[in-house]
């Protein structure tokens, strides 16, 4: 596992615990925010593990253009590809 892929997972984790422990304070709609960024860092997590697997910019794309449909604007999930 990669530098960055460390960070990221290290972040995501990080992240998601403290938000559970905020979770009763925090209003509905902010709450379904956090879970929409929760969303695209999975997609981007996703799409680190086919960059490091070898697959092609054009399957990587693909790929995150699936996971983060409906989650952001653009295809690559605001990526700069």
């Amino acid at each position: 596992m990669g530098t960055a892929m460390k960070q990221t997972l290290m972040l995501t984790v990080l992240f998601a615990l403290s938000s559970a422990a905020f979770a009763d304070d925090v209003p509905q709609d902010v709450k379904a925010h956090a879970d929409r960024h929760r969303a695209m860092a999975e997609a981007h997590r996703k799409a680190a593990e086919y960059v490091d697997a070898g697959k092609s910019f054009k399957e990587c794309n693909a790929q995150i253009e699936m996971d983060c449909k409906g989650l952001a604007s653009g295809p690559h999930c605001g990526l700069e590809m």
